[in-house]
């Protein structure tokens, strides 16, 4: 149980010389609460009114919830562990979005019929300029965890609860919900905030992965895209050597589709290996070099531009050659022959640029 900091006659003491005169002694109250307290004044909130009667209509509620489907999605698993590990305690587990309003709530009947009773429910408002110092209003106000309990409510008629709020943040670290558990104020504990800060930590880590997969899928198939309509032939090779993609132009010059190119050694059709290996062991860059690629039994003389691909911190993942024909199928028994030598250069995708390379990743 939480000790005295909370329930001591002091607090209470110091609520009713604030909310009386609004003199605030040094020390009366931790320094968030008595700057919450303050705001709340400023604020104009009246810490002896009823019921806060700021509530979402159902239309406007079901809108809510459909525009936090993911949010809602994702926490719902992490609310139900929550609440199987707090029944019967009076306690109920909620969820607001980055305004206050309460989305999602589950708890005991009993204790669900009580938060009703102080509009503890869903499509209700908490912010703190609506209903005072409160466990989701203060930490949407201070964009941090915190426990409000007892006689820590600038409301009055909140005094019999404790409530542990943790702000859920997007991958821009913007706010986009909070996660609260509230119970009776003789209950409260440090660990109840613990807990409800490791569960929204877990629902951000979440929506953050989601997300990412959800943009690197669409980077993949835009990327695809690319590959697949451009005239020359690309091969993208991972750091062995070993091809991973191969677009239709490159299937014709190989002969080959790209699922029995996959997995080959890129050396089998162009048997450059000082030019492969200082791609993908030194780095180097190849640009407008003569390539003969061997296939079936001719040759392919292509104009080529050749780069490593690497990621974050230098190293090399792999690499991409890109292949222009230069003329026809040449039978391996007549001699390679020379060719005009044009530009080749392509743009479209580039070997060190951070999509391309989480695009490599993903093969």
């Amino acid at each position: 149980m939480i000790g005295g900091d909370y329930f001591t006659r002091d607090t209470a003491a110091s609520w009713t010389r604030f909310t009386s005169n609004f003199d605030l002694e040094d020390g009366a109250a931790r320094p968030e609460i008595a700057r919450s307290w303050q705001q709340c004044h400023f604020a104009g909130v009246d810490p002896f009114a009823g019921v806060n009667n700021l509530t979402l209509g159902k239309r406007e509620l079901e809108l809510l919830r459909d525009q936090k489907r993911e949010l809602l999605e994702i926490a719902r698993c992490i609310i139900t562990n929550l609440y199987y590990f707090i029944a019967g305690s009076g306690f109920a587990v909620m969820l607001s979005d980055e305004r206050g309003y309460i989305m999602d709530i589950m708890g005991d009947r009993d204790a669900l019929m009580n938060a009703s009773k102080f509009n503890l429910s869903k499509g209700a408002n908490w912010a703190e300029e609506e209903v005072g110092t409160n466990g989701i209003g203060t930490a949407l106000a201070m964009k941090t965890p915190i426990q409000v309990s007892g006689a820590e409510h600038y409301c009055q008629k909140n005094h019999f609860w404790t409530c542990s709020a943790a702000p859920i943040f997007d991958k821009n670290k913007q706010i986009i919900g909070v996660l609260q558990m509230s119970g009776p104020a003789l209950q409260a504990h440090q660990h109840t905030l613990g807990m409800v800060v490791a569960a929204g930590e877990s629902i951000s880590s979440q929506i953050k992965f989601q997300r990412t997969n959800l943009e690197l899928t669409l980077l993949t198939h835009r990327l695809n895209n690319i590959v697949l309509t451009v005239a020359e032939g690309i091969i993208v090779t991972d750091d062995k050597g070993l091809i991973i993609q191969a677009n239709s132009t490159a299937e014709k010059i190989f002969l080959k589709k790209e699922s029995e190119l996959k997995g080959r050694s890129v050396l089998e059709f162009i048997p450059r290996e000082a030019v492969i290996k200082g791609m993908l062991t030194s780095g180097k860059f190849y640009q407008d070099l003569e390539l003969t690629v061997e296939c079936e039994n001719s040759f392919i003389n292509c104009l080529s531009y050749c780069r490593p691909i690497k990621d974050d911190f230098g190293s090399i993942i792999g690499g991409v050659i890109y292949l222009k024909q230069l003329n026809g199928k040449v039978p391996k028994f007549v001699s390679r022959s020379g060719g005009a030598r044009t530009v080749f250069q392509f743009q479209d995708i580039l070997g060190e640029s951070g999509q391309f390379k989480k695009t490599t990743k993903l093969a």
